[in-house]
């Protein structure tokens, strides 16, 4: 498992070095540098898409023994409106 931390815990632990008198300027630019980099780094951690969410959520198919379940063409079958996959795509309604 990985160790995953907060953005913001990491930016509060060194963004008060910035405050510290002691740095040339080459230093201080390097510090400023991965700050920044750090505060724009991608997630860790994947959005993840629900399958109700998804563009590809079929809510014409319907099944009166399974309401919330719904056809899904990237799987070409049946899942529920919670589930989600790599291939998921937000919907833009």
């Amino acid at each position: 498992m990985s160790d995953l931390i907060s953005r913001q815990a990491l930016l509060d632990k060194f963004e008060p070095w910035l405050k510290v008198k002691d740095y040339n300027d080459g230093e201080l630019n390097m510090l400023k540098a991965v700050l920044y980099e750090i505060r724009f780094m991608p997630p860790a951690q994947p959005e993840i898409i629900r399958c109700k969410d998804c563009k590809n959520w079929d809510t014409t198919w319907t099944n009166d023994f399974s309401p919330n379940y719904h056809y899904c063409p990237m799987v070409d079958g049946v899942r529920k409106e919670d589930w989600f996959c790599a291939d998921a795509e937000r919907r833009t309604e």
